[in-house]
């Protein structure tokens, strides 16, 4: 099928993108995203890394503590949420309203960016948590409480939706949280083409902060995006429109962040995943070359 990506000293790494703004129900047990990662597995085929699936992007929601939420740090982090489908690895965490809306009042806005630093320290810090482990089947004795590292945090995803267009407004926003959350690797999604210039390219080299790659479905499938993307872009009917964010194959900073949207073997047609996918291999080999962390995330509609 295809071949695998391994660079040498490089830290590569898939993962799946999933949803859950606002937290899961501390009382229910995580989804099982098992079938997603088995559908994807076969899609990807060589093309995996030899670590496999062992990244999930998940709202910062998911990690912070609060009603509503759930701290999965402290309950094995991936290996809870994909069970033996991956290892526990780490976490690239979005960013929500507080932090990509230019309106958000100043408490809730400070108290995004406190909550932000917490989540990031207590991943630095390294801890080694207890989480209990079901019996395997015919195995009653393999359960029971292991110690396992807490997954380290790779990057904070900003999401700026297609209504965030360039402008003065908008970049002193972008200037605040720059400077509120320097110091964490960052990534930035824009949707609206209008800040893609040398100008904007450049601050973030300045900054070492990652500018989000992204690909798109084929036109014919954009509409099932909408679910996918939480209206990120107007149901992401981005290259229906004419406005997709250009192609762009540089790093701005040590991290390169590529977010495959509407990557849904349910609903592609035959070969068409694997050949979205191909075409970045040596896209992909150039910036490595650029790069010290490499993360590759899919989402598709039924994750």
């Amino acid at each position: 099928m295809g071949r695998g990506l391994s660079f040498e000293g490089i830290d590569i790494s898939f993962g799946l993108s999933l949803p859950g703004e606002g937290g899961w129900d501390a009382a229910s047990a995580p989804p099982d995203w098992g079938a997603r990662i088995a559908s994807l597995r076969r899609v990807l085929g060589d093309f995996l890394p030899d670590g496999g699936f062992s990244s999930a992007e998940l709202p910062i929601e998911a990690l912070a503590g609060g009603s509503g939420s759930r701290d999965w740090l402290s309950r094995g982090g991936l290996r809870e949420i994909f069970g033996a489908e991956a290892t526990a690895r780490d976490f690239c965490l979005r960013l929500g309203r507080p932090f990509v809306d230019p309106d958000c009042p100043a408490a809730p806005y400070r108290a995004a960016v406190t909550e932000c630093r917490a989540v990031y320290a207590k991943c630095a810090a390294g801890a080694t948590t207890s989480y209990a482990v079901a019996p395997a089947a015919g195995n009653p004795t393999a359960g029971g409480p292991q110690a396992v590292s807490d997954p380290a945090i790779s990057a904070f995803l900003l999401e700026f939706p297609l209504g965030f267009a360039y402008g003065t407004r908008e970049r002193r926003h972008l200037d605040r949280l720059v400077r509120d959350l320097e110091g964490l690797p960052l990534a930035i999604a824009f949707y609206n083409p209008t800040w893609y210039s040398l100008r904007v390219i450049e601050a973030l080299r300045e900054k070492n902060i990652g500018l989000c790659l992204m690909d798109f479905p084929l036109p014919r499938n954009v509409a099932g995006m909408a679910n996918a993307t939480g209206g990120l872009a107007s149901a992401q009917g981005l290259t229906a429109q004419g406005v997709a964010p250009p192609r762009f194959d540089m790093a701005t900073s040590s991290l390169v962040y590529l977010k495959f949207h509407g990557f849904s073997p349910a609903r592609a047609v035959a070969g068409e995943l694997e050949a979205r996918l191909a075409s970045w291999i040596p896209r992909l080999e150039a910036l490595a070359l650029q790069a010290q962390t490499l993360r590759v995330i899919f989402q598709g509609e039924d994750a």
